[in-house]
């Protein structure tokens, strides 16, 4: 019987995809952004881990079916990196499908060719972070592999744009400026992809370090208000994208 390690299962999620949703988060992640908000999600091995069978999950997911027929909801899956699980995860995506729910991953991109390939038949909609454009800073601040996430984002673009949406960390210190926002358009624009999800950096997740016993690395910015990010979304929606903040 297939498994996924599981950190987190959150009902009635209303920004994660259409609708009513439930969020099933799974657990591991190959980065280390020092923003990070779920750093329990990083390791694969953790103490509040649930080893759920994809039959068991997709039974607790079912019992909101009303809600999602009604709201057009349905499930989504983040993390974590849920691609690490890619096997499992194309699994309980396909039985999703057959019990006739839209489907939504989220993705840091940092995975195998091998595991998006899996999966893609069953995803309706890949809300994809896009956190730099510039690989060294990339690689620097989060570990991530420029070619791995960026070829990950053309296969799936390649396939059908109208199902990607781009959400975007805006960290101080990182991202926060007029060049990685105009990079960023023009990669939407050069992709064919029409939404991005402004995401303002917040300090919700930093009490968790403390009781994980790991240092916050990202100490001394405060939580961003959403005035600071009105002059770019505007510069968005002034490039016709669908822009939210």
């Amino acid at each position: 019987m297939t498994d996924l390690r599981v950190s987190n299962i959150e009902r009635f999620a209303i920004k994660d995809g259409p609708g009513i949703r439930t969020v099933v988060f799974l657990q591991g992640c190959p980065l280390h952004c020092p923003w990070c908000a779920n750093p329990e999600t990083r390791f694969m091995s953790h103490e509040k881990v649930k080893v759920i069978p994809v039959d068991e999950l997709l039974s607790l997911i079912m019992r909101d079916a009303d809600y999602y027929r009604n709201s057009g909801g349905g499930l989504t899956v983040s993390g974590g990196e849920p691609l690490l699980q890619y096997e499992a995860l194309a699994e309980l995506l396909r039985r999703a499908k057959e019990c006739g729910l839209h489907t939504a991953v989220e993705t840091s991109g940092q995975a195998t060719k091998t595991a998006f390939k899996a999966c893609l038949p069953y995803v309706d909609l890949w809300l994809f972070d896009v956190k730099s454009t510039d690989p060294e800073r990339l690689s620097t601040f989060t570990g991530a592999d420029h070619h791995a996430v960026f070829g990950n984002l053309r296969l799936i673009a390649g396939e059908d744009p109208s199902k990607v949406v781009f959400r975007m960390p805006c960290i101080p210190g990182f991202n926060l400026c007029d060049e990685h926002f105009d990079s960023v358009f023009a990669l939407a624009e050069s992709l064919g992809i029409r939404r991005l999800d402004v995401l303002p950096y917040h300090t919700l997740g930093v009490a968790k370090y403390a009781r994980l016993g790991i240092e916050y690395k990202y100490d001394g910015y405060s939580s961003l208000e959403p005035d600071v990010l009105y002059p770019y979304v505007r510069k968005g929606h002034d490039r016709g994208l669908d822009i939210n903040l």
